[in-house]
């Protein structure tokens, strides 16, 4: 639909309902399973999808693809939209007000228990109540109001959801896990045709948050690593994965705890072995990927300001890989307590 489309552009009657329905339904069910994983009770409307029942068929037992959305959710990516567009990386500061102020303006109000407002499952069932009231005004005929509630639709869209859902399904996909994979594929293809129903153009926000700045003299590992693992600085979410998987290929420890002490001991170690630069680069190859992705995506133009901020990051990196002797006494230090403010994520 075009920006501002005069209400006879506006399609209403049955056929617009049952799409704004199904739609809707798509949304319910994707958050449910976003929120809860393949369950036992879910996994019956979940194989309705091609996709969903074919990751599920890949796994023995589903307990062992419950396992892999535990691990994912859980454990790799934080589903929550501070953790991506938060300039500290925080749920429940300024994205979470945000949330509310638009919960509010299109009269949506998340359950009292359940998800957090800023998870991804009760952005989607927002949607999903969006879509059930244009199914509702559609049938009714009603092209004013179904024009209205496209507008909202696209304005959260674009301001929240799409802002970070790519950063999160990168993570997600890096982590190799059959089902947490096809179902943020699913997921992404519903967002897209609906995006792409909606029309308009969009503009795009910059991520919020300070560069690295390494001609800082006190800037140090610690810093780096908080730096690294907040997602709206870097342009990228590093999950424990990557680190894991980085640590590995060149044989250094990283250690336990949250991502940023992770990234903080992988820095010292590779300071103390000499590698730094090669960790470096391999951070950057992961930032490369992830621009490539952003590129090949229904949602480049939403995504945006993520490339250009992981274009900041990936130079940053470059220097920082021949700045190792700089480092060199902070690696020795025995101290490796979670950076201020670190609560496992």
């Amino acid at each position: 639909m075009p920006e501002n489309a005069p209400e006879s552009d506006i399609e209403t009657g049955p056929e617009a309902a049952e799409r704004a329905e199904a739609r809707g339904r798509g949304y319910v069910l994707l958050a449910d399973l976003i929120a809860r994983g393949p369950t036992e009770a879910l996994e019956a409307p979940a194989r309705a999808s091609e996709l969903l029942a074919e990751a599920l068929d890949g796994y023995p037992e589903r307990d062992e693809a419950e396992a892999d959305h535990q691990h994912v959710f859980g454990f790799v990516v934080h589903p929550f939209e501070g953790a991506f567009l938060d300039p500290r990386g925080e749920v429940g500061s300024t994205r979470g007000a945000a949330l509310h102020a638009r919960y509010e303006a299109f009269g949506y109000r998340p359950p009292a228990k359940g998800e957090d407002p800023e998870h991804l499952a009760t952005e989607l069932r927002a949607l999903g109540v969006l879509s059930g009231a244009e199914a509702d005004a559609a049938a009714d005929g009603k092209a004013d109001i179904v024009g209205h509630l496209r507008e909202l639709q696209r304005g959260f869209l674009d301001e929240h959801v799409l802002r970070w859902f790519g950063a999160l399904a990168s993570a997600a996909r890096r982590s190799g896990r059959a089902w947490p994979t096809a179902l943020l594929a699913q997921l992404e293809d519903l967002l897209a045709l609906h995006r792409g129903e909606l029309g308009g153009a969009v503009e795009a926000p910059p991520l919020e948050g300070k560069p690295l700045a390494l001609d800082d003299p006190e800037t140090d590992l610690r810093g780096i690593a908080r730096f690294l693992t907040t997602p709206a600085r870097a342009g990228l979410f590093l999950g424990k994965d990557d680190l894991a998987r980085v640590g590995r290929a060149l044989e250094l420890p990283r250690g336990f705890g949250s991502r940023a002490l992770m990234t903080q001991n992988l820095l010292r170690s590779a300071v103390r072995f000499g590698r730094l630069g090669e960790v470096t680069a391999a951070l950057g190859a992961i930032l490369a990927a992830w621009e490539e992705e952003i590129d090949a995506s229904p949602f480049a133009a939403q995504l945006a300001p993520w490339r250009q901020r992981g274009a900041t990051t990936k130079g940053a990196l470059e220097e920082l890989g021949a700045a190792a002797a700089r480092f060199a006494e902070e690696a020795e230090e025995a101290d490796e307590e979670p950076p201020s403010g670190e609560r496992g994520a």
